[in-house]
């Protein structure tokens, strides 16, 4: 792979692992990030992961997504965008509705014209499972929406704001419905963390992690590399037209076996883990169940996730065991 690649966020969670992803096949990027929740340290975690010769093929851009002279340098000679800089936390947005709105509708919109200013055709953006909130699962792409936080509104707004940037520009865009997505580099910060990066850091620190609700709440978990897979398949998509996929596993887990997932990967890391967590309240909004059904990115895009949850569980674990 030889074209040049825009990535925005590329200091976060996922957008390092699609850096990474990317990196490691040749591709050049070019990545901007105001570093605001997302790090050095993940970019250049990336950039090593990533193998000999990988960061002379990456240039990072300091600053926000919403800036426009910067987007459109980043852009210059990009054929390719993939857009993942937000303000991804479903409480935080409910601290500052005002800002989410601002940073994630206003960031795509900003992507999407600096991608016309230098002729890419293709963008790939992160929308979200949050959309759907209590829907009946399996959730299609065709299920109702039910948003049940400014995060969850301000995805589906990018959603109709793609379908509209296309049918006006002929441009490729491509909404990446991600599902509960975990791996290395993880947030593990307070409730803004991840579930998996949460558990884990406690386990390592000693601690028990907290079951909030009934164990018997689901989620569909997929390993980051597999979703970071998901924006190169995407970006194969050369027809015009918007379309959003679930990026998924389509096996539901319960957090109760989550936990004794974990628990087993943590002893084959040689780390012992409390046999039972603690328990706590349900928290406000929490959504009962959520799979995927991921028949439509299979059959547009040939999408399977590779990773068996014990598989990406132990891979997680062995990397947060070893920033220790």
């Amino acid at each position: 792979m030889t074209e040049k690649w825009l990535v925005t966020g590329c200091a976060g969670f996922i957008g390092s692992a699609v850096m990474e992803a990317l990196l490691r096949t040749g591709a050049t990027v070019a990545g901007v990030d105001d570093l605001s929740h997302g790090s050095m340290e993940n970019i250049n975690d990336a950039i090593n992961a990533a193998g000999p010769g990988a960061g002379e093929r990456f240039t990072f851009y300091h600053g926000s997504v919403l800036d426009p002279a910067l987007m459109e340098k980043a852009a210059i000679g990009a054929r390719i965008v993939s857009h993942h800089a937000a303000l991804c936390s479903v409480p935080l947005s409910f601290e500052r509705p005002e800002e989410t709105f601002r940073v994630n509708a206003g960031g795509l919109e900003s992507a999407a014209k600096a991608a016309a200013s230098a002729g890419a055709r293709r963008i790939i953006y992160a929308s979200s499972a949050a959309v759907y909130g209590d829907g009946e699962p399996p959730l299609r792409e065709d299920s109702p929406p039910y948003p049940k936080s400014p995060y969850a509104e301000s995805k589906l707004a990018n959603d109709r704001f793609a379908a509209d940037f296309s049918a006006a520009t002929g441009a490729a865009m491509t909404g990446l419905r991600y599902f509960n997505v975990y791996g290395p580099r993880q947030n593990t910060q307070g409730q803004y963390g991840g579930v998996i990066g949460r558990w884990t850091q406690s386990m390592l620190d000693g601690e028990t992690p907290t079951i909030f609700g009934d164990p018997s709440i689901s989620r569909d978990f997929i390993f980051v590399k597999d979703a970071a897979m998901a924006n190169i398949l995407a970006s194969r998509r050369t027809e015009p037209g918007a379309v959003v996929l679930n990026i998924a596993t389509g096996r539901e887990t319960t957090l109760g076996k989550l936990y004794e997932t974990l628990a087993a990967a943590m002893a084959k890391a040689g780390i012992n883990a409390p046999a039972e967590p603690l328990k706590a309240p349900a928290r406000p909004d929490d959504i009962v169940r959520s799979v995927a059904d991921i028949s439509r990115a299979a059959a547009l895009m040939d999408f399977k996730a590779a990773s068996s949850l014990e598989e990406g569980l132990l891979k997680t674990v062995k990397w947060f065991k070893g920033k220790l």
